[in-house]
């Protein structure tokens, strides 16, 4: 499998419009006003790993477990083009031994779920952390999971805002896995 190029800071700053800022930019205010605007269900999910995985392995599995659930949800309307997707932020933090896992904040674009004929009996992040276990059963016990669904969203990112600080400390947030969606499913009351 091939990784994306290394994505620089000044990339995420152009991405992010971080540059605009002048306060610690941890939070990507884009991400805050995407969620917030476009995605009324919102969970946290936490993944872990009883290996010491590196960033770049933990990416890795994240990206897996994001693609088969977003595979699993939008059918068509993720496979072509990669139109509908999750919105995700992913933030990895360092654990006591010294391992990595991460937090998700992920969240449903309005009226995507519609757009499969089929749908799942579990809830998406249940369908997350079931993915993410079935992928490395010897590594990962359904204790070390966790989800809960996010009513506060400035509060979520505050959360994770303790381990992404300044604005030249990106290390934590997992670039590859955070994402938009490229396409609306239903536009949001707010956007009209």
């Amino acid at each position: 499998m091939k990784f994306p190029p290394r994505v620089s800071a000044a990339d995420v700053n152009r991405w992010f419009g971080l540059s605009d800022l002048p306060q610690a930019a941890g939070t990507l205010p884009s991400v805050f006003s995407y969620l917030r605007a476009n995605c009324a269900e919102r969970y946290m999910v936490t993944l872990t790993d009883r290996r010491r995985l590196t960033s770049d392995q933990l990416t890795h599995d994240i990206g897996w477990t994001l693609h088969q659930a977003n595979r699993a949800l939008f059918g068509t309307a993720y496979k072509r083009h990669r139109k509908v997707s999750l919105a995700t932020y992913v933030v990895h933090e360092r654990t006591l031994n010294d391992g990595l896992h991460a937090h998700l904040i992920v969240g449903v674009p309005n009226g995507s779920l519609e757009l499969k004929s089929f749908r799942r009996d579990v809830s998406v992040p249940e369908l997350i952390l079931q993915l993410w276990q079935n992928s490395g059963r010897a590594y990962r016990r359904a204790e070390g999971q966790d989800w809960r669904p996010v009513h506060d969203l400035r509060g979520a990112f505050g959360y994770l805002d303790k381990t992404v600080r300044a604005h030249t400390n990106i290390d934590p947030i997992d670039l590859v896995n955070t994402t938009f969606p490229k396409a609306y499913a239903v536009r949001s009351a707010e956007s009209e």
